[in-house]
């Protein structure tokens, strides 16, 4: 989710590149032959929006394989969905699938666990609500909602690959039943797990439909595949299907490469200001610090800012000036 302060202007993909047969044959082995765009994972959010741009069997096995139930038919994705008047601010979810029950899952992606701590996730919840939400429409028309943060890291604190989060009646533990669902994912962990593992079963499914449950993708398998740039190498097959369309769709290469032109400029951009206090030199290393910061590989970073691959290493492991490394 993004709000107003935090969003990054998104423009549409105005013209298609032509393909020769060299970029048709990297498309084949799900390479574009640009590093930056071949290390993109769906932890990347605005890669993540476009590959679930009405991609409904992605987002009907994510919801699936994460709620642990079969018996649900996702419907409708939306992506970057603008909520306005949120906490007297517009506000954006990643993914808003919705199922054939009216049921709504709004999946976030967080490379900083910061980003999902409690407060963000009641926000996002609260959100959530009012992109459901209808004119006239009833507390008890509301349908069940399922906020969902899938983080690089343990974005609660707490240790585990995942938790669930429901409110409860504290005198007796009892469920609140206000319908409302909180999930933390640790993709990096449940992604390191063997394949099969961790698979989730949810209320309503009998534990005597064992092989429909096992047809299901594991979290292990889902988070391999969030965590992962090679479409080879993705164990879901609607999953790599998807991400070698992305590599070889020239209106998503294109909308990509506006998103790193954006990146690149809005970088220079901050580090001329910071450069006229800070000088020069500084200047370039902030830009690399930053492209670094949005998963830019070295040598990609070296290109742009007319760095050796030296000198940039030499940046990314100098002590950051407001503290830490880049």
């Amino acid at each position: 989710m993004r709000d107003d302060q935090e969003r990054r202007a998104r423009k549409p993909a105005t013209h298609a590149q032509g393909e020769g047969e060299g970029a048709r044959a990297r498309a084949d082995d799900g390479s574009t032959g640009d590093p930056w765009y071949d290390s993109l994972t769906l932890l990347d959010d605005e890669y993540m929006a476009l590959f679930f741009r009405n991609a409904v069997e992605c987002a009907q096995v994510t919801v699936a394989t994460i709620i642990g139930r079969d018996d649900l038919t996702v419907t409708s994705v939306r992506t970057h969905v603008d909520i306005p008047g949120a906490a007297e601010r517009s506000a954006q979810l990643d993914v808003l699938a919705r199922d054939e029950r009216g049921r709504a899952y709004d999946v976030e992606v967080q490379r900083d666990p910061r980003g999902a701590n409690p407060r963000r996730a009641r926000f996002y919840a609260s959100t959530l609500d009012l992109a459901i939400s209808r004119k006239g429409t009833r507390a008890a028309e509301l349908p069940d909602a399922w906020v969902v943060f899938v983080c690089e890291g343990d974005g609660l604190g707490r240790g585990l690959p995942r938790a669930d989060v429901k409110r409860c009646v504290a005198q007796d533990g009892g469920a609140f039943g206000d319908g409302s669902h909180v999930v933390y994912l640790d993709a990096t962990r449940l992604a390191a797990q063997p394949a099969g593992e961790h698979r989730a079963q949810g209320a309503g499914v009998s534990a005597a439909d064992a092989r429909q449950r096992q047809a299901r993708p594991s979290l292990a398998d889902l988070m391999h595949d969030f965590t992962c740039s090679d479409p080879a190498k993705m164990r879901i097959r609607s999953f790599a299907r998807r991400a070698r369309e992305m590599r070889s769709s020239g209106e998503e290469r294109v909308a990509m490469n506006e998103v790193k032109e954006r990146m690149l400029r809005e970088a220079r951009e901050e580090g001329i200001a910071r450069g006229l206090e800070q000088g020069r030199e500084e200047m370039g290393a902030e830009v690399a610090r930053r492209l670094a910061a949005a998963g830019m590989p070295a040598a990609e970073i070296a290109r742009l800012c007319d760095l050796t691959s030296e000198q940039v290493g030499a940046i990314l492991s100098r002590p950051h000036p407001a503290g830490g490394k880049a």
